[in-house]
């Protein structure tokens, strides 16, 4: 099978479990990999590892993916069957992201330094599935104003081209509560609560561009009583600015609403996580180039995902989200076609000599 060593390294990646926060191993393993090909490694406070291939041009273009993933993360067999790269379906494969992460460490260590035009920078991230790890990098260290990233569990040829504005909420209420048979008086139950913000908040898909969820919802002490506290969380995620804003303007204002309607007290959090972002056709034309080039159909989509491409859009790096090909993502039954990986690795080739 060509290039067997592409799809020896997934393997040996995709072999080292790296939840979310536990990312020591697999570092080390990128960086033993690397460190004698690049001209500078970082690696910043929280493990996030930044590399530096210089070349003649002036341009900077910036690679990244994560090496986290989602549980449930741990050892199992990795075997290619029927063209498919899989598990034994005890854990998650971790297709998501360590397909591009295998893709990117391929490049630079067969790439030809004589052949170093552009200026090339990777981060490899960690925390990216739970905590935007990224978001802790001194991004004034890169230098590129371009990124591709390969984050989208898609076929391959979608391409994210506009991302949404997301934020999350958390509210803590506390109650009288008290003994069952308080209910003949009529006493406040935290439910009153939340029934009256979901009338007022509403959840689901509210509009063509908004999408609202409820998360988690937790209250009670015991079988016989009135729970005396309520915590309930979720988040917004839409494509429209205003919409955004003014969710959390009425949240602001509905909590004390509430509070002095039912004798209550609450505690409210808000939780920005990114801002939304819609990529120019001038953005688009080095990948529609390379795509025209390998006879892929270029197919533009928005998506509500988030990751640290919502990051690096934030702090103004024009960074375009493509798929994968990966199938399945953040399930046991997590599978990547091995066409898919080496198509990958030409895109990511390609695209470094046409940028």
């Amino acid at each position: 099978m060509k290039n067997s060593s592409l799809i020896k390294t997934f393997i040996q990646l995709c072999s080292i479990p790296s939840p979310s926060g536990k990312e020591k191993e697999i570092a080390d393993f990128v960086l033993t990999r690397v460190k004698d090909k690049v001209d500078e490694v970082f690696v910043d406070k929280v493990g996030n590892i930044y590399l530096k291939i210089l070349g003649k041009n002036r341009k900077f273009l910036l690679y990244c993916a994560h090496l986290d993933t989602v549980e449930p993360a741990g050892e199992q067999k990795i075997f290619v069957e029927k063209d498919f790269i899989k598990g034994e379906g005890k854990y998650v494969l971790g297709g998501d992201n360590k397909i591009a992460v295998a893709v990117i460490l391929d490049f630079i260590e067969n790439f030809d330094r004589k052949k170093a035009f552009n200026n090339l920078e990777v981060i490899f991230s960690v925390k990216e599935e739970t905590e935007g790890g990224l978001r802790h990098f001194p991004k004034e260290k890169i230098q590129a104003k371009h990124a591709l990233v390969a984050d989208l569990s898609l076929p391959i040829g979608k391409v994210m081209t506009s991302g949404s504005y997301v934020g999350g909420y958390a509210i803590n209420v506390s109650f009288s509560g008290g003994h069952v048979r308080l209910l003949e008086e009529n006493i406040t139950h935290p439910l009153n609560f939340l029934i009256n913000f979901v009338k007022k908040i509403p959840f689901g898909k509210i509009n063509k561009d908004t999408i609202v969820n409820i998360s988690k919802v937790k209250m009670g002490e015991s079988f016989n009583s009135i729970p005396s506290l309520l915590y309930f969380s979720g988040e917004i995620r839409s494509y429209n600015k205003k919409t955004y804003e003014n969710f959390f303007k009425k949240i602001k204002t509905l909590t004390p609403i509430l509070d002095k309607k039912f004798n209550t007290q609450s505690q409210l959090e808000l939780y920005p996580y990114c801002l939304g972002y819609k990529l120019k056709d001038k953005d688009l034309s080095t990948i529609k180039k390379v795509f025209q080039k390998l006879k892929i159909k270029f197919e533009p989509i928005r998506s509500y995902s988030v990751g640290d491409f919502s990051i690096l859009n934030e702090w103004g790096i024009k960074t375009i989200n493509i798929a994968n090909g990966n199938i399945n993502a953040h399930t046991v039954y997590e599978k990547v076609p091995v066409s898919s990986l080496f198509l990958l690795r030409k895109i990511f080739e390609e695209y470094y000599f046409s940028f």
